[in-house]
């Protein structure tokens, strides 16, 4: 347990400080914004190419982890949102979007920090995986289904179309693509630009973490209720099972580190930007909630994911 500890403890430490710093008003909710742009935009897509770089284009391009997330992930959005449906009796719109909320994790800004402290660098290389399964799959399917729940069905090839471009504009999308290049060509970088961008890779997790505590301030929980339990819930127990029973019974070939990347990814709480989604659909307050929520639970479930990989999948 001490040693669990020694790898969750500083990350909650840092989310602290983040919190500690937002209340009071050492930084504030723009500054906070910002950062987190800095983030996603600079320092993320500059870990995955150092990360891609060092790895043969066979270890990248992993189609086993690549399915075994993508199964628990799907899974988990099915049974999430069969759930609303038959168990809370929500329209299939909400539904959808509860479904998005358990599938989707926060890999960028907590879950990177918690897999690579045990795996190493390869936690890069299932985060990226991580981000091609939820952008390619998961968030365009609820989107799609929220969107034809709600009445629009007739625009759903328009909502495609506007994905798909997104897609292409995305700095992680991007940053994936030349990593991938990068790799497959087999060259290497310069020198100083490869050191600029391991400077910019070295400070993405703690920066990352400020974030999530300096995010955790302004959000609330208004309308708690059964449905938001629901989507905690299912995020922080459902997902990493279905990961779990993934990588054991359906892929038991895959390597230990990236079963246990896929296991611990899926037992973080969900995307930070889960309540800007949830909005268009009018449940971004109980969005909110649930990340409220689940960052907070986070701190004790995710030692006991950390355990139950230990136990079960243990590293050679």
């Amino acid at each position: 347990m001490i040693n669990i500890l020694t790898v969750t403890l500083p990350i909650f430490l840092l989310i602290g400080v983040g919190y500690v710093a937002a209340y009071f008003k050492i930084v504030g909710a723009t500054d906070i914004a910002s950062i987190g742009r800095f983030v996603l935009n600079i320092t993320m897509p500059a870990l995955i190419i150092v990360a891609f770089q060092s790895h043969p284009i066979g270890q990248i391009l992993n189609w086993t982890y690549l399915m075994a997330y993508g199964v628990g992930a799907v899974a988990t959005f099915g049974l999430t949102t069969l759930c609303g449906v038959y168990l809370l009796k929500k329209d299939i719109s909400t539904s959808a979007i509860y479904g998005m909320g358990t599938s989707v994790s926060n890999s960028a800004y907590i879950g990177y920090p918690v897999v690579s402290a045990i795996i190493g660098p390869i936690g890069a290389i299932c985060m990226a995986l991580n981000f091609l399964v939820e952008n390619i799959i998961i968030i365009p399917m609820a989107l799609i289904l929220a969107d034809a729940g709600s009445g629009k069905g007739q625009q759903v090839s328009v909502l495609i179309r506007q994905i798909l471009y997104k897609l292409t504009k995305n700095p992680i999308i991007i940053g994936i693509v030349i990593g991938l290049a990068i790799s497959l060509s087999g060259m290497t970088l310069p020198a100083p630009i490869n050191k600029a961008l391991s400077l910019l890779a070295g400070v993405s997790s703690p920066t990352a973490l400020f974030v999530i505590g300096g995010s955790l301030l302004g959000l609330r929980l208004k309308g708690m209720r059964g449905d938001i339990a629901l989507v905690f819930i299912f995020k922080l127990v459902v997902h990493p099972l279905m990961a779990l029973l993934s990588v054991m019974v359906l892929f038991p070939g895959i390597e230990r580190e990236f079963a246990i990347g896929a296991v611990l990814f899926a037992s973080v709480p969900m995307m930070s930007v889960y309540p800007i989604f949830a909005e268009a659909y009018q449940l971004g307050q109980r969005a909110a909630a649930a990340v409220f929520v689940a960052t907070m639970l986070s701190f004790f479930t995710i030692p006991i994911a950390v355990m139950v990989v230990h136990s079960l999948l243990p590293l050679g």
